[in-house]
């Protein structure tokens, strides 16, 4: 999904014009972004703007349209960019309630987003949800990710899955496995949960799962 990407880009290239890339330590790069758009911007987004030249994010721009062609995570660009899909967008998601899809957009975006930060790409974000069911929008993230090389873990659970949970399980697989996680009702599993990693399939209680994911070296 590239949609949100070029305002992704663009909240990067207003922060360049703030004085992001003359500022020569990451604190300063930090605090320049928390003026900005504040304390609650996007985790990803703000550790590509923690590291990045002037010179690499105009150069990652000029190939942005070979990369995106490639699907490669060539570019500290693209990659960020797979990071706020997996981990930020993804939570956002995760929070939106059940009945999203059914309620009145306009009153969502009062309503329901007010807590993101003030940018570009919140812009997007909300013009996306509010114009597309949010399966079809998870499921074109998924798409992008897998063609960028990020395999997908399906976690599936009998019950509703809290959205910190599921952000601890997404950070998990994400930092260890390079994969993002999609995860599932199924009523007949009868309690627990099932998790597909890495094509293994495993049953276990949602307690327990961590302990999978110990005994298997992906998290230390």
């Amino acid at each position: 999904m590239i949609a949100l990407l070029p305002s992704f880009i663009r909240d990067v290239a207003y922060l360049g014009s703030k004085g992001l890339f003359s500022a020569t330590d990451r604190k300063s790069r930090l605090n320049l972004v928390a003026k900005q758009f504040g304390p609650n911007y996007f985790a990803s987004v703000k550790r590509y703007a923690s590291i990045v030249s002037g010179e690499e994010f105009i150069n990652d721009c000029k190939k942005l349209q070979s990369e995106i062609r490639s699907r490669k995570k060539n570019s500290k660009l693209i990659a960020a960019y797979c990071d706020f899909l997996s981990l930020d967008f993804s939570e956002i998601l995760d929070n939106l309630p059940s009945n999203f899809d059914l309620l009145d957009k306009r009153r969502t975006k009062k309503d329901l987003f007010k807590h993101l930060p003030d940018s570009f790409l919140t812009d997007a974000i909300i013009a996306r949800l509010s114009a597309h069911n949010t399966r079809q929008v998870a499921r074109e993230a998924a798409t992008f990710l897998a063609a960028c090389g990020i395999s997908t873990s399906e976690v599936q659970s009998a019950h509703t899955i809290k959205p910190r949970a599921k952000n601890n399980i997404r950070t998990l697989l994400s930092k260890k496995l390079d994969s993002y996680a999609v995860f599932t009702a199924n009523r007949g599993l009868l309690g627990g949960l099932r998790a597909f990693v890495s094509g293994s399939v495993h049953d276990n209680t949602w307690d327990n799962l961590i302990n999978i994911l110990l005994s298997k070296g992906l998290v230390k």
